[in-house]
């Protein structure tokens, strides 16, 4: 008799160690049961047919390139329009390098800038914003290395010119000036030709275009890039040019051949 109890209080531990073990698996079930995978959350879009659905266009108030109907890029839009509204602001200072002025024109305070880093990188890094959307990116390290020059009225900042001093430039091939084709690197000659101004950017504002104001620019970078040494056009090469900034290079340095460099 004394075996068997023995025996009996033996096997409770494990018993007990059972239990356990089945409590704990009914557990585990219930808890896969009830785990329920969420999906993944995807912004959806209602397309009624409507033309411009998700299509990328150019907004001709201010330039931003935006996917019409896309939530994140119509709120981009609407913040940078904003902004581009209001202008950059550029007002007098004593010490501004000031370096052409145009009191004859319709516009009497009309004035071109040179802005540098550090002194106004607050106001370049502006400038560098309107770029980037309306141009395409550049980087930081890049955009500081050029000269800056602005083109203002009433003390608004209209128009913008970036160039650097270069030594060669290439030809543009012929055939590929024309109203279709983007002249590319690509398409340039092989043989490099002297050049000593390379236009890296230029912008105009929408509401400020054909007045001449790019024309006016490049004629001062001419002048004051290199110190004592007017810069004749055919000695001035071009970034890559877009269809836009061939069109203006080509009259520029007509009958000359337009230059690019890399």
């Amino acid at each position: 008799m004394s075996e068997l109890v023995i025996q009996m209080n033996a096997s409770k531990p494990r018993s007990r160690a059972l239990n356990i073990a089945h409590q704990t698996h009914l557990s585990l079930k219930r808890k896969r049961k009830t785990t329920v995978t969420q999906p993944k959350k995807q912004q959806s879009f209602l397309d009624f047919g409507q033309k411009s659905f998700k299509q990328y266009e150019v907004c001709r108030k201010c330039a931003f390139l935006f996917s019409n109907g896309v939530e994140e890029d119509d709120i981009q839009h609407k913040k940078y329009c904003n902004q581009f509204a209001k202008g950059i602001v550029l007002t007098k200072w004593k010490n501004e390098l000031l370096l052409r002025s145009f009191p004859n024109d319709s516009d009497s305070d009309a004035r071109i800038v040179e802005l540098r880093y550090p002194s106004h990188s607050k106001k370049l890094e502006e400038i560098k914003t309107v770029l980037d959307n309306a141009l395409g990116f550049v980087g930081i390290e890049q955009f500081q290395s050029r000269s800056h020059f602005v083109y203002v009225i009433s003390n608004q900042i209209v128009g913008y010119t970036g160039s650097i001093k270069i030594s060669q430039a290439f030809k543009i091939h012929s055939h590929s000036a024309n109203e279709t084709d983007v002249p590319t690197p690509f398409q340039l000659d092989i043989d490099p030709i002297a050049a000593h101004v390379g236009i890296c950017q230029m912008w105009t504002h929408p509401s400020y275009r054909r007045k001449g104001i790019a024309t006016k620019l490049i004629d001062v970078v001419r002048d004051t890039l290199i110190y004592g040494l007017k810069i004749h056009k055919h000695h001035i090469a071009f970034s890559q040019p877009t269809i836009n900034g061939f069109a203006f290079a080509t009259q520029y340095v007509s009958p000359q051949p337009v230059l690019a460099f890399h």
